[in-house]
């Protein structure tokens, strides 16, 4: 009764761990919560420890280690953040790793249902506000000097107020990452719209007007769908042929209504440019291109800089993509990163979490944000949910 009691505990510390960093505005200046939860959640796992651990868990747990001292032992500045990111950084995710099935399934649902519930008092106040209704809000700061003031309606946050333009953020700091989240547990969820959790997921996704997150959500559906079909090869070229009937849609589209708020907001995100690529692919300054670019033939480009340095040299923020892990931590933190996510599906595979290893490594191409608990604790975690939520009897599932 005792452990079981202690492991309730220790999935809710380790929701609120996951909560807090996705940095939802009420835990901007609250810096101290964090270590305390982490606290929290090692000292309740500590007594659930068991002697035996399985292989495959082993080969996991020391590549953990590898990538820990790679990232946070080589690139450390100074001997007292060693001791602090072994307590906060690996000392958690080892714990998460060593959770039982059940307890990672019952942890992949806390995170789902509070998730859902924020966004849907969330939305419904957005709702409210979005038709006129005059809501009490006051100004906000944000702790990083890079985002300035928002407004915030205390159910939601706004940064820019564009009216019928404006974009949905919930409590989260930017559209980009609430729609990141919320492809990201739409995945998790294995797309179940008869979940309620999952039309709260897909509603504030849409809403975000976030292109990232409309191109995860559309192949992570196709990833879904190709990793968990009987028939792959029917399935992959169905799956490639509504994405052909899309695109051909949306071009159609928007040169017959390029003033329409998706036309605005998304599809000329696009349009081709000479410098990005693409018009939507503005993650990185022009500052931040040259310096990746002066690098690519030097040392820096395969061990990194480190953190403290990057944020020393481009301490005005705005980078987010796999180029700014490359500029911290190199190519070799590239690799072991990667590393380390098969050795976390290998400990239970099946086509399923292989295919979400290639939809969190799509992700990562846009925001770097692999480290966050919000999506690195449901990874782990990812084998504990579907052997209870899917069809056993699909190809790829582990009977």
């Amino acid at each position: 009764m005792k452990k079981k009691w202690l492991s309730n505990i220790s999935i809710i510390m380790a929701t609120l761990i996951i909560l807090y960093s996705a940095m939802p505005y009420f835990v901007w200046n609250i810096s101290v919560l964090k270590p305390f939860l982490i606290l929290l959640f090692i000292f309740s796992r500590i007594c659930l420890l068991k002697r035996f651990v399985s292989k495959k868990r082993q080969v996991s747990l020391f590549v953990c280690f590898i990538l820990w001292l790679y990232l946070y032992v080589f690139h450390a500045e100074q001997g007292p953040e060693i001791f602090t990111t072994f307590v906060t950084r690996l000392l958690p995710i080892v714990l998460v790793i060593l959770l039982t099935q059940d307890e990672k399934k019952l942890l992949i649902d806390y995170t789902s249902n509070t998730f859902a519930i924020i966004c849907f008092f969330s939305l419904f106040f957005y709702l409210l506000w979005f038709i006129g209704v005059d809501l009490p809000s006051s100004t906000l700061e944000h702790s990083d000097s890079f985002y300035g003031e928002f407004y915030n309606y205390y159910f939601f946050i706004i940064h820019n107020d564009l009216g019928l333009f404006t974009r949905f953020q919930g409590v989260f700091t930017e559209p980009g990452h609430l729609g990141m989240f919320s492809a990201f547990l739409l995945y998790l969820n294995l797309y179940n719209l008869r979940k309620w959790q999952c039309w709260i997921f897909l509603i504030s996704l849409l809403w975000s007007f976030s292109l990232a997150a409309y191109v995860l959500l559309l192949v992570g559906f196709i990833i879904f769908r190709i990793t968990s079909a009987r028939n792959v090869v029917l399935v992959t070229i169905h799956s490639f042929l509504v994405m052909l009937i899309i695109c051909v849609s949306s071009v159609i589209f928007y040169f017959s209504y390029p003033d329409s708020l998706v036309s605005i907001f998304i599809l000329s995100r696009l349009e081709l440019d000479e410098n990005q690529g693409i018009a939507g692919n503005n993650r990185n300054d022009a500052y931040f291109m040259k310096y990746y670019e002066k690098i690519q033939n030097k040392s820096e480009y395969f061990i990194g800089v480190g953190s403290e340095k990057y944020y020393d040299m481009f301490n005005s923020g705005g980078n987010s993509s796999y180029r700014v892990f490359i500029v911290q931590y190199g190519i070799v933190g590239l690799l072991l990163l990667l590393l380390f996510g098969i050795s976390i599906v290998n400990i239970t595979p099946s086509n399923l979490y292989w295919g979400l290893l290639l939809f969190y490594c799509i992700s990562f191409l846009q925001r770097p944000y692999a480290l966050w608990e919000i999506e690195l604790f449901p990874f782990i975690c990812f084998s504990g949910y579907y052997k209870y939520h899917f069809n056993r009897n699909i190809k790829g599932i582990p009977q």
